[in-house]
C-alpha cells in the first residue's frame, strides 16, 4: 500500500467529479480559476506573495474538466489511463463507407443502363399497350428498392457473422442484444429505401424515356450518351479504389515507421515489473538476486518511458534574460540509464547511493533541455525551480519518452536511491531470445521476496506498441475498405465488359472477317477499358497525396509520402482491371465470326 499526502497541487491520480443533475459542467469549470487563486497560495512557503511571483514569472496553475464520455474519442490530454481513440478517424471511416455505398450505386446505374437494350422493347411494348411514363418510373424504382431491401437483409446477416471480428478490431465488446431494435429496424429499412431510390432514379427515368417507334425498330437511341456516362462512372469508381489503396499503403508505411523507429534507447528485451514498490527496502537485494540469473543483464529502478509524468518550470542561473522552460521528468536509480542503454553525452551518470538531496540537488537533462535553457557548457551549471537551485551533473542524449505523435521535449532525470526510496517500477534487461524462459525465474524470485503477492509485469516493446493501436486499426480497416472498393469496382467492370462484348459481338465478327487477329482485337478492347483506369489515376493520385500528407502532419515524425506509393496503387488497380476484363475480351475475340454475323 502506498500512502500519498494530497494537497491542492497533487497530480498523482485521476480525479472524478459527479455534478448535481442539471449543472452545466462548462459553467462549473469557469469557477475553477477562482478556486486556484483561493487555495494554491497555501502550497508555497511565501504564501500569497510567492504565488503571485510565480505567476509573474510565467508559471500557470489551473484545473480543467473533461466529460467522461469524451475521453475515448475526443481527448487530447497526455497520459490517459490507456491509449484513446480518435473522433476524426470515426468521421473519416463513415465518409469512406459512404463512398463504398456510392460505388455500389454506381454499379447499379452502370449495369442498368448497360442492359437498356434488353429492356427497351419491353418499355416500347408497354407504352404501345397504354402504360404511362410515370407508371414505368414507379415500376423501375420499385425494382431498385426491392434490390436494396434484400441487400440490407443480407448485410444484416453478414454483420452478425462478423461481429467477433469487429469486436477484436475496435477492442470493445459490442453487445448486439442490447441494441434498440424498435428504432434500428425501421431506420435500416428507411435507409435501404433511400438507397434504392438514389440508385434507381436515373435508370428509371432513362429507361422510361424510350420512344416506342425508336426501340421497336431496334435503334440504339442515345447510346453515345450512355457510353460517356458509364465511362465517367467507371473512372469515378477506380479513382476511389486507387485513392483507398494508396492510403492503405501509406498507413502501412507509417505504422511500420512508428514501430521500428530508433527511440534513442533499446526497447527490446525489456521487462517492466509494475508493482516493485511492494519490495520496500528489499529492492536492492531483489536486484542482486535477479542479476545472479545468467539471462538477466541489468536491473534498473524508475518509471519506464511513456509512464505518466508531470512538468515543472525551471530557469537557467547565470544566463541573462533566461526564459522559463517546462521540464518533463522521471526519477531513476544509478542503473536505470544503463538498463535502457540511454547514452550520456556529457558529464556523468548518477552514482550508487546518490539520492535526491534537497541541500545538494543534482539533475541530469536531455540535449533539448540544454538548448532551451541556453547553456553552452552545461555540466556544473545550475538551474532554478521554485526558488531552489539544482546542479547539472550530466547530459543525456535526446530520446523519445513520449509517443511519436509528439516531438522530443525538454526532459529531466532525477536520482533515486533504492535504500531510501522504493521505485514504483523495475526495468529488467534480458538476454536476446530468453524472455520466455526468464519470466518464470523472475516470478519465483519475486514470490521469494513478497510471498503470495501477484507478479505484475509487462513487456516494454508491447506497451510502446499500444501507443499506436489507433493506427493499427486504421491499417486493418483501410485494408478492408480498399478490398471492398476494388471488389465492387471489378464486379461492375466485369458486368460492363460482358455486356459491351455482347453488344459488339457482330463488330468483332466483321473485324475478324476483314483480317483482324485475336491479339489485335484483345489489345484494342483492353485499351478502351484500361485507359479509364489511367484517367482515374490522374484524378486520384493528387487527391490522395494531399489527404494523406495532411493526415501525416498530425505526427511529429513520419515518412513523407513518395510518388512510388501512388504508382504502385495505380499498377495494382490496373492489373486487377486487366484480369477482370481480359477474360471477357479474349473469350469474345475467340468466337467464330460465322456465329457472330449469321443473323445479319
Amino acid at each position: 500500500t502506498r500512502v500519498i499526502d494530497f494537497d491542492w497541487g497533487s497530480w498523482y491520480c485521476f480525479n472524478y467529479i459527479l455534478l448535481r443533475e442539471g449543472v452545466n459542467w462548462q459553467e462549473f469549470e469557469n469557477k475553477l480559476p477562482e478556486m486556484v487563486d483561493r487555495y494554491f497560495p497555501s502550497l508555497f512557503e511565501g504564501g500569497e506573495a510567492e504565488y503571485r511571483q510565480r505567476l509573474a514569472e510565467g508559471n500557470s496553475f489551473r484545473y480543467f474538466l473533461q466529460p467522461l464520455y469524451d475521453i475515448h474519442l475526443k481527448s487530447s490530454i497526455e497520459h490517459e489511463l490507456e491509449p484513446v481513440g480518435n473522433y476524426t478517424y470515426v468521421v473519416l471511416f463513415i465518409i469512406i463507407a459512404g463512398f463504398i455505398l456510392v460505388l455500389a450505386c454506381v454499379n447499379f446505374i452502370n449495369l442498368s443502363t448497360a442492359q437498356s437494350a434488353h429492356r427497351a422493347r419491353e418499355v416500347g411494348v408497354r407504352k404501345v399497350l397504354g402504360s404511362f411514363r410515370r407508371q414505368l418510373i414507379y415500376q423501375f424504382l420499385f425494382e431498385s428498392i426491392m434490390v436494396a431491401v434484400f441487400s440490407m437483409a443480407l448485410a444484416c446477416f453478414f454483420t452478425l457473422l462478423t461481429i467477433p471480428f469487429f469486436r477484436s478490431l475496435i477492442g470493445l465488446d459490442v453487445q448486439t442484444l442490447s441494441m434498440n431494435y424498435s428504432l434500428m429496424i425501421p431506420g435500416l429499412l428507411l435507409f435501404a429505401v433511400l438507397v434504392g431510390i438514389g440508385a434507381g432514379t436515373y435508370p428509371a427515368f432513362f429507361l422510361s424515356a424510350f420512344k416506342p417507334v425508336t426501340v421497336l425498330r431496334s435503334s440504339s437511341g442515345s447510346g453515345m450518351t450512355r457510353s460517356r456516362l458509364r465511362n465517367v462512372l467507371v473512372v469515378f469508381q477506380f479513382a476511389v479504389s486507387i485513392a483507398l489503396i494508396s492510403g492503405t499503403l501509406l498507413v502501412e508505411k507509417q505504422v511500420d515507421f512508428l514501430l521500428k523507429k530508433d527511440l534513442g534507447y533499446e526497447k527490446e528485451n525489456i521487462l517492466v515489473i509494475e508493482n516493485a514498490a511492494a519490495l520496500g527496502n528489499g529492492f536492492e537485494s531483489f536486484r542482486s538476486e535477479l542479476k545472479s540469473e545468467p539471462s538477466i543483464l541489468a536491473v534498473g529502478g524508475g518509471a519506464y518511458p511513456g509512464i505518466a509524468t508531470h512538468t515543472f518550470p525551471v530557469r537557467a542561473r547565470g544566463v541573462p534574460n533566461a526564459q522559463s522552460v517546462n521540464l518533463y521528468n522521471i526519477g531513476g536509480d544509478y542503473e536505470y540509464l544503463e538498463t535502457l542503454k540511454i547514452p550520456v553525452v556529457a558529464g556523468r551518470k548518477f552514482k550508487k547511493g546518490e539520492s535526491y538531496d534537497r541541500q545538494d540537488r543534482k539533475i541530469m537533462l536531455n540535449e533539448h533541455a540544454i538548448r532551451a535553457l541556453g547553456f553552452d557548457d552545461p555540466v556544473g551549471k545550475q538551474v532554478e525551480a521554485f526558488g531552489e537551485g539544482m546542479t547539472i551533473i550530466g547530459v543525456i542524449k535526446d530520446f523519445h519518452f513520449r509517443s511519436l505523435h509528439n516531438d522530443i521535449a525538454a526532459f529531466a532525470f532525477f536520482p533515486m536511491n533504492p535504500d531510501s526510496t522504493t521505485p514504483r517500477y523495475a526495468v529488467v534487461r534480458i538476454n536476446n531470445n530468453q524472455m520466455e524462459s526468464a519470466i518464470p525465474r523472475i516470478r519465483t524470485i519475486w514470490h521469494r521476496f513478497t510471498g503470495e503477492l501477484e507478479f505484475q509485469y509487462s513487456i516494454l516493446e508491447d506497451t510502446l506498441s499500444d501507443w499506436y493501436n489507433s493506427e493499427k486499426r486504421i491499417r486493418t480497416i483501410s485494408s478492408a475498405f480498399s478490398l471492398l472498393a476494388v471488389l465492387i469496382g471489378c464486379l461492375g467492370l466485369l458486368g460492363l465488359a460482358a455486356y459491351t462484348m455482347e453488344n459488339r459481338s457482330r463488330e468483332i465478327g466483321i473485324r475478324k472477317v476483314l483480317g483482324a487477329t485475336v491479339s489485335g482485337l484483345t489489345v484494342k478492347f483492353l485499351f478502351d477499358f484500361l485507359k479509364l483506369v489511367g484517367l482515374a489515376f490522374i484524378f486520384a493520385a493528387p487527391a490522395a497525396y494531399v489527404l494523406m500528407n495532411s493526415w501525416l502532419q498530425s505526427y511529429a515524425y513520419y515518412n513523407k509520402p513518395e510518388w512510388d506509393t501512388f504508382i504502385v496503387a495505380g499498377l495494382i488497380t490496373l492489373l486487377i482491371a486487366f484480369v477482370t476484363v481480359g477474360y471477357q475480351i479474349i473469350r469474345a475475340a475467340l468466337v467464330n465470326p460465322v456465329d457472330s454475323i449469321r443473323h445479319e
